[in-house]
C-alpha cells in the first residue's frame, strides 16, 4: 500500500492525518493487513484478495454484512475483539481499486499454530460458549455446503501437475480426499441446529493480550454453522493439530471450560469433523488450481503452500477417526 492510498483510506474512515508509512503485517493467510498510524491512533487496514474462492461468491457483500453484524454482537456479549471502524455506515469500502476494511489496532502477540496450552484453550472454550449463545437469527440454507471435489477433478489436476516437485504427493492426497467425501456423505444425513458464529476460530485468528487472555480477530467469514462442528474444530486447532498430533490436555481443557460456561455443542463422532476437513480439502484444491494457473495472481504463494497443504490433508484424513474418538469421550 502506498502513502497516497493510505491517506485516502484515512480520510474515508475518519482516522486523522497519517503519520509515517503504512507497514505490512506478516502472517495473513487470505488477505493483506497493513498497520496505519494516524493522529488519532493505530489501525489495522485489511485489503481483500478477491481471487480467493469465498470472496468471489456473488453473495460476498451480503455475507460481509452478516459477518459484521455477528462481530458487533460478539463484542457486545463480552468477547474481546478489535473495534470495527465504519465509513458512511459501511464496514467495507472501495478505495483506489482496493476493497478494504478498518479496525482499531489490537495489542497482542500472535498465537503459534503449534499451541497446546491448556489455559489458553480453556479461555477459548469460554469465549466459544459465549459466542454460541448469541441471540442472532440466521438462515440455515446459507450455511456452507459440506462437499468437496470428486476424484475425476483431482485426477485432472494430478495430470496437469506432472513434473512439479509435489506431484508425487497427489496419489496419497487423492486417497485422503476419498475419506473426506465419505465423511461429508455421512454428515449430510445428520440434522443440527444452525447458529450465527465466527466459523474460523483457530490460533491464526487470535492474539494473546496482557495476562495471556485471547483477543479474537478476523470475523470476515462469520456466519451460519453448528455449535457441534465449531466446537470440534476448535478443539483440534487449539491443541496443535496444524503442527502435528493434537495434545489431549489442551483439547480436554477447552471442552471442559466450554461445557462449564454453558456451551451446548457436543462432539458425537468423526462426521462432526467433516466440515472442518472439507474446509481444508477445498482450501488445498484452490491452491492446486492457482499453482497450476500461470495467470493466477496467487500462483507463487500457492506453489509454495501446496506441499504442506497436501501433507496436512493426508495426516488429517488418517487421524480424524482417532481424534473424534477421544474428543467424544
Amino acid at each position: 500500500m502506498d502513502d497516497v492510498t493510505a491517506a485516502r483510506i484515512a480520510r474515508a474512515y475518519g482516522l486523522g492525518e497519517v503519520r509515517g508509512h503504512p507497514r505490512a503485517v506478516p502472517g495473513a493467510f487470505s488477505h493483506r493487513v497493513w498497520r496505519l498510524t494516524t493522529a488519532k491512533g493505530r489501525w489495522a487496514v485489511k485489503v481483500f484478495d478477491r481471487s480467493v474462492d469465498h470472496a468471489r461468491s456473488p453473495r460476498w457483500p451480503e455475507m460481509m454484512d452478516e459477518a459484521v453484524a455477528i462481530e458487533i454482537a460478539a463484542g457486545r456479549a463480552g468477547l474481546t475483539l478489535p473495534r470495527p471502524v465504519f465509513t458512511g455506515g459501511a464496514a467495507i469500502a472501495e478505495i483506489d481499486g482496493l476493497c478494504v476494511r478498518v479496525h482499531e489496532w489490537a495489542e497482542g502477540a500472535p498465537v503459534p499454530q503449534a499451541t497446546r496450552d491448556p489455559l489458553l484453550a480453556s479461555r477459548i472454550g469460554v469465549h466459544l460458549a459465549t459466542l454460541h449463545r448469541l441471540p442472532l437469527a440466521c438462515d440455515p440454507d446459507a450455511a456452507p455446503m459440506v462437499a468437496t471435489h470428486d476424484d475425476a477433478h483431482l485426477a485432472a489436476l494430478a495430470g496437469r501437475a506432472r513434473g512439479r516437485s509435489w506431484a508425487g504427493l497427489m496419489p496419497d492426497a487423492r486417497r485422503a480426499w476419498r475419506v473426506v467425501r465419505e465423511l461429508a456423505a455421512e454428515r449430510a444425513t445428520v440434522n443440527r441446529p444452525v447458529i450465527a458464529t465466527h466459523r474460523d476460530l483457530g490460533p491464526k485468528n487470535a492474539l494473546t493480550a496482557a495476562g495471556g487472555f485471547p483477543v479474537i480477530v478476523d470475523w470476515d467469514v462469520a456466519g451460519p454453522w453448528t455449535a457441534d462442528e465449531e466446537l470440534a474444530a476448535a478443539c483440534l486447532e487449539w491443541s496443535g493439530v496444524k503442527a502435528g498430533e493434537p495434545g489431549r490436555a489442551a483439547a480436554r481443557a477447552l471442552l471442559e471450560a466450554y461445557a462449564a460456561a454453558g456451551g451446548k455443542g457436543r462432539v458425537s463422532g468423526a462426521e462432526t469433523l467433516a466440515a472442518w476437513l472439507v474446509k481444508h480439502a477445498n482450501w488445498t484444491e484452490m491452491h492446486l488450481r492457482h499453482a497450476l494457473d500461470e495467470h493466477a495472481a496467487r500462483r507463487d504463494l500457492a506453489e509454495e503452500a501446496v506441499p504442506g497443504l497436501l501433507g496436512d490433508l493426508v495426516r488429517y484424513a488418517q487421524g480424524v477417526e482417532r481424534w473424534a474418538g477421544w474428543l467424544g469421550v
